[in-house]
């Protein structure tokens, strides 16, 4: 472990950053269904990402013909009722991907009753407290893997969460990405890092993908890193109807990306219990000719 204590005042467009986060050594991803947690060293950045991920024993399957995706960064859980909301809004899909997520015990109980299967991607511990993405699916994940990227000004990481899932009656299986983009930096080094090595992710993998979450597409350079990134692997936008989108200087923060499926629908949801709009969609699998 490695301790960092600091406070960073950034430009007036940005928060105070006052933080003591303690950054684990190496992935660390924690596994979770009903009261049963296990905490695992599992990166993605190998040649072959079996060989450090976690493979699970026994996986679950989803439904091809209807994939309900929740996409939120819940803010840390820092304003009432997110709790609440989040229960409401993650009820019946099949995955929710959520970003600042902070394993306290209000998450772990709600976690537990939900029936989900889950995986944490440990960026950093605030307060004795797991920091980072959360992926939680109605069926286990065939796969699952993470790796981090610190934040070049802050020295504080963001992590990234890849997990693979089966689909009835198919043999090809869905990839989901999870990523809460770099955020403080002066120029665009720790985010195209963090693009480059998603990229060969996606790249890697033979069938649908989604990847989705907080991407912190702020300025037109952002955005034109990452639009050339997902034209090179094959992904799509997906147009997302709502005029209550979380923009920073215009530009959309999250998003949701797709390959091999075909979306159904797609939409925000208002609520005032984070910084960022909850995004939601509907997908089937791509019909092969």
């Amino acid at each position: 472990m490695r301790n960092l204590c600091s406070l960073i005042v950034l430009p007036s467009a940005f928060l105070v950053l006052a933080s003591c986060a303690t950054i684990p050594t190496g992935e660390v991803l924690i596994s979770g269904y009903g009261s049963e947690e296990t905490e695992r060293h599992a990166s993605c950045l190998s040649v072959t990402q079996d060989e450090l991920g976690i493979v699970e024993a026994v996986p679950g399957e989803l439904d091809p013909g209807a994939i309900d995706l929740l996409v939120w960064n819940i803010y840390k859980g820092n304003i009432d009722g997110w709790l609440k909301d989040l229960d409401h809004l993650s009820l019946n899909r099949d995955l929710v991907i959520l970003q600042e997520v902070k394993l306290d015990r209000r998450m772990q109980e709600m976690l537990a009753e939900s029936g989900y299967h889950w995986r944490l991607a440990t960026a950093f511990h605030y307060r004795d407290l797991k920091t980072g993405v959360l992926t939680a699916s109605s069926a286990a994940p065939v796969f699952s893997c993470m790796y981090r990227v610190q934040e070049p000004l802050i020295r504080i990481p963001k992590s990234v969460l890849v997990t693979r899932y089966a689909l009835a009656n198919h043999e090809q299986q869905l990839l989901a990405v999870n990523i809460h983009g770099i955020n403080f930096e002066s120029n665009h080094k720790g985010f195209k890092t963090q693009l480059t090595s998603l990229g060969h992710i996606v790249n890697e993998h033979i069938g649908p993908v989604i990847v989705a979450g907080d991407f912190n597409t702020w300025s037109q350079a952002r955005v034109d890193h990452l639009y050339k990134l997902v034209d090179k692997v094959g992904l799509k936008p997906l147009a997302i109807e709502g005029e209550n989108r979380t923009q920073v200087f215009g530009h959309n923060l999250d998003l949701i990306f797709y390959r091999g499926l075909v979306p159904v629908e797609a939409g925000t949801m208002a609520v005032v219990t984070s910084d960022h709009t909850p995004l939601a969609a509907r997908f089937v699998l791509e019909k092969s000719e």
